[in-house]
Formats: structure tokens, C-alpha cells, sequence
């Protein structure tokens, strides 16, 4: 499948910054709920079924595999690419590793007995690089039992990074029928792993290592990857269908609830892994390209759902060792990750990704459409 490539504008004016910015919300309010444990409300156990069908995470990665696979496209030369992958993701991260070291030392956490011990400057070294999902023992106690456990995704994102050129040199050396074939079944056989780590497998420490690594996560990427790469000839099915996606979405998920008992619970399971991951897919990137303005006139140019994402642990974690809890606890994590966000975005992200390189040509693309520049990826 391919087509010609479409007009600047049929890609630039998204909604890509206002949905990264809801999903990083809708993880802050998870984690928040689930450790400060704020008393029942009437209305809760619904808000919460609700924020359970738009997981945050997954949004993420579909949002990566589609401007990810464009910015390499774009990129004239690895070199160029990793360069800017690394100004996106680095600057923040590195001053959030900062702020937790802050935070642990506050708590005497940084004791000489970890100070002597080599495996905390590799903890140290795995946050400011790739390995961001390792937690040292000496942490257990600490808060939630993790400084910052969330960060395992970074450690998915920049596996990701590296794969995709090696995904397109892959492909760039197959025959067409082929080529258009890679991607599909890198995406087939990376749900076929996720499905085979369920919740009666999770305790496992190969399934814990699995967890976190690039191939259970990968068809998520490929997702979007594809529809990036036939934007032209799917655009129909998305452009100003978000409540067609939306409602597709919570009948498919009222249907799987309603018939979940009568099902085994694995076949239930799985089912609704493979159907909430079509569904949440479409009901992102219908998102992303109806109501097209709607995420520059309420955000402009700020984009605070990375330090959102970063810092949300860390205010869990400070008002759970500060004896915090309940509703206003809860309330307080928002205001302490807004300000911090806030901080990180005009103090270090925006004045990283100002020192990127955004090529005006495009690398030929295997296999489909050339897309017009992305925004901050």
C-alpha cells in the first residue's frame, strides 16, 4: 500500500501534544490513587473502570511509533537522528535522577554503607542511561519500595529508538512483498508475547526482565508505525472519527465485560488485551487528527507531559515518606508534578529541543508515504 505524499499541513496540525499531556494524567491519577489510598467517593469505582480503558502507557507508544518512524524518515543521517532522540529524552531525565537523589538523600537513604557499594554507582549509571527499570535493594523501604518506577518505560522508548533503523535497514533490503510483510509480523509476533505473559506469569523474573523490554511492547510502536507510513491511505478512517473510535471502543468494552464470566479467564484476558489495544489505538490517532487545533489553542506551544511522566513518583514518594495520604495527598502530587513539570519544560526540555535539527528533506521511506515534519518528539 502506498500513496502520494500529502501537504504539509495534513499532519502538522494535530492534537499529538494535548493527548500525550492527557495520558500523562491519566497515569499521575493512577499512581497517586493506588498508593495515598484516598477514601471511597460515590462515583469512584466508575472513574476509575474509566481511566483503566485509556492507559496511559500504551497512548505513549502508539504516539512513538507513529512520530518516531516519521523522524527518522526525516533525519538525514543516523547520526542526526540519535542526536535529536537523545536532546528529547536526556535533559529531563537527567535532572529528574537529580531531584531523586535529592529526595533520597533527605530521607538518609544515602548512607555510607550504599555510598561504598559499587552496585549504587550502577544504579546511578543504569537511571542517566538505558537502564532506568533496575531498582537497588536498599530502596525497598523507601516510599512505594522504587524512587521511580515508572521510568521503565524510558528504558522501552530508547530500545525503540534503536530498533526502528534496524527494523528500515531490514526492510530497505527486502524484495516489496516482503518489505510491506516485515512490520506486520514484527507487530503479530510481539502481541503473540504479550500475550504469553499473563497475570499468572507475571511473578516470573524472566517474565519481570520480559516486561520491560522492547518486544512485549513492540506491536503497540508498530501500530503506529504503520499508519504513519499509509497515512495517506488511512487518513479516512481516522480524520474527524474520534466518536465513531470512542464509541467502538466502550461497546467492545462493555461486550468483553459483560460476557467475561462466562469465558475462561485467560481466553478473557487476552481478549481483551488484543481489543483494547485496536480500539485504543484508533481512538488515539482518530484523536490526534479530528477537532485539528484544538491542542495549539489550549496548549500553544507547552508541553509539559514529559516532566509530568518524570517527576509524578517522586511526589508520591516525598508525601508518602512526609506521612501524607487521602484525597488531599492526591491533590498535592498534581500540584508538585505541575510545578516541577512546569520547571523541567522551560528551565531544560525547550531549550534542549531547541538545539535540534529538523531536516526539510526526507530520507525515502520504505515502502510508503513521505510525511510532513512532526512536532516535539
Amino acid at each position: 500500500m502506498s500513496s502520494s505524499p500529502p501537504s504539509d499541513g495534513a499532519l502538522r496540525d494535530n492534537n499529538f501534544d494535548l493527548l500525550r499531556l492527557l495520558a500523562a494524567l491519566q497515569v499521575v491519577c493512577m499512581h497517586s490513587t493506588a498508593y495515598l489510598d484516598p477514601p471511597s467517593q460515590p462515583g469512584t469505582e466508575f472513574l476509575d473502570a474509566l481511566l483503566r480503558l485509556f492507559h496511559g502507557v500504551p497512548i505513549f507508544f502508539v504516539i512513538s511509533g507513529f512520530l518516531i518512524s516519521r523522524a527518522y524518515q526525516r533525519a538525514p543521517s543516523f547520526s542526526e537522528y540519535a542526536r535529536n532522540r537523545a536532546l528529547r529524552i536526556y535533559p529531563g531525565l537527567w535532572l529528574v535522577v537529580a531531584c531523586g537523589l535529592a529526595l533520597i538523600g533527605w530521607r538518609g537513604y544515602l548512607t555510607r554503607a550504599p555510598l561504598s557499594d559499587p552496585s549504587f554507582y550502577a544504579w546511578i549509571a543504569g537511571q542517566v542511561s538505558f537502564v532506568q527499570f533496575y531498582n537497588p535493594p536498599f530502596l525497598r523501604d523507601f516510599g512505594v519500595g522504587a524512587l521511580n518506577g515508572s521510568l521503565w518505560t524510558i528504558s522501552v522508548e530508547l530500545q525503540f529508538y534503536l530498533a526502528w533503523p534496524l527494523l528500515a535497514l531490514a526492510r530497505s533490503r527486502c524484495g516489496p512483498r516482503a518489505r510491506s510483510l516485515v512490520l506486520p509480523a514484527v507487530a503479530l509476533v510481539s502481541l503473540l508475547i504479550d500475550l504469553g505473559v499473563g497475570p499468572d506469569t507475571r511473578h516470573n523474573m524472566a517474565t519481570k526482565l520480559l516486561s520491560v523490554s522492547l518486544p512485549k511492547h513492540l506491536y503497540l510502536f508498530a501500530i503506529g508505525a504503520l499508519v504513519q507510513e499509509h497515512f495517506e491511505s488511512l487518513r479516512r478512517f481516522f480524520e474527524r472519527h474520534f466518536l465513531a473510535w470512542l464509541s467502538a471502543y466502550l461497546i467492545a468494552a462493555l461486550v468483553l465485560a459483560a460476557i467475561a464470566s462466562a469465558i475462561p479467564e485467560r481466553l478473557a484476558w487476552s481478549l481483551e488485551r488484543v481489543v483494547g489495544a485496536f480500539f485504543l489505538a484508533g481512538v488515539t490517532l482518530s484523536f490526534a487528527f479530528s477537532a485539528r487545533g484544538l491542542s495549539r489553542r489550549l496548549l500553544g506551544r507547552t508541553d509539559v507531559s514529559y516532566g509530568l511522566y518524570l517527576y509524578h513518583m517522586l511526589a508520591v514518594n516525598f508525601l508518602l515518606e512526609a506521612g501524607g495520604a487521602g484525597i488531599s495527598a492526591v491533590l498535592q502530587v498534581f500540584l508538585l508534578t505541575g510545578a516541577c513539570a512546569w520547571l523541567s519544560w522551560r528551565l531544560v526540555e525547550r531549550p534542549a529541543l531547541r538545539l535540534k535539527r529538523v531536516s526539510v528533506r526526507a530520507r525515502p521511506q520504505v515502502g510508503a508515504t513521505t510525511v510532513a515534519e512532526a512536532p516535539r518528539s
